[in-house]
């Protein structure tokens, strides 16, 4: 059975197919199937701007989803819907590359590569400016490090058996009431009853669980570039030309997202970083 990539979309097909023009160019992809979950939530938008831009990459395996209508908060519905459907699966790995992200060539090497060395909850192939313990004064580009300080959904890649902690919270009782869902069942949590979506979810469970996360050092595989979305509904709306230009320019990017936020600029394509794709835990 083919790896799985998950890809959840909500009217934005300009970023989406930037992300799927990144995507087609990783290696691997090949051999991994696409599964787009389209949100509609409470805007019954039109769709068929997504299946164009679907139509445009025949030379990937993509299968595409529309959600109902509802009334729930933010992308946690969409994406833990679409991880409970994997789970049930037969794939072995399960990424998640949502429509404002951009992959480097060997993202899914990469996440290989790191996932073999240990039992890990998952891998994020982003580097999270957040996180206290993250590193970058190790530019090997083989070298990442494991946390349990932080987590984001920006190009992760799971072992599919490591979604049941996950899907076990995939409920309508959390996706109506995120707050009140998270009180109830992770009381005393050091978030108190903020970050609530599923990034914040999946911080708790690490809490409880006590798992870790890899993330790479100097050199990460996945970008985010979203200054338009969810949380973000007074962003600017870019046109497919617009985000492609941006992605590279801090100075746009700062235009587009003055504080930078969860925004970081995309490097150039980097080199195969090693010819045996192997990793180095550097804690």
């Amino acid at each position: 059975m083919p790896d799985r990539v998950i890809i959840t979309t909500y009217n934005r097909s300009a970023y989406l197919k930037l992300t799927l023009e990144y995507l087609s160019r990783a290696e691997g992809i090949a051999d991994k199937e696409i599964f787009i979950y389209a949100d509609r939530g409470l805007s019954g938008q039109s769709l068929m701007d997504m299946c164009d831009v679907v139509r445009e990459f025949p030379q990937l395996e993509i299968k595409t989803f529309i959600r109902p209508q509802h009334n729930y908060q933010g992308n946690s519905y969409n994406t833990l819907e679409a991880y409970k459907e994997a789970y049930y699966s037969e794939a072995k790995f399960v990424y998640l590359v949502e429509d404002d992200v951009l992959v480097q060539p060997d993202f899914f090497r990469w996440h290989e590569a790191v996932q073999a060395q240990g039992d890990y909850l998952c891998s994020v192939a982003y580097r999270c400016r957040r996180n206290p313990e993250a590193r970058t004064d190790f530019m090997d580009p083989s070298a990442y490090i494991v946390s349990q300080a932080d987590f984001a959904s920006i190009g992760c890649g799971w072992r599919r058996e490591k979604l049941a902690a996950i899907i076990e919270h995939a409920r309508e009782e959390y996706y109506s009431d995120l707050s009140g869902y998270l009180e109830k069942h992770f009381p005393k949590n050091r978030f108190s009853s903020g970050y609530t979506e599923q990034d914040g979810l999946i911080m708790r469970i690490m809490a409880v669980t006590n798992a870790m996360v890899a993330w790479p050092c100097g050199y990460p595989r996945s970008f985010h570039f979203g200054v338009a979305g969810y949380n973000r509904p007074n962003g600017p709306r870019l046109s497919y030309e617009e985000l492609k230009e941006m992605v590279y320019s801090p100075e746009k990017i700062k235009i587009a997202d003055r504080d930078f936020g969860d925004i970081e600029v995309m490097p150039p394509p980097t080199p195969p970083w090693t010819t045996v794709y192997c990793a180095q835990r550097i804690n």
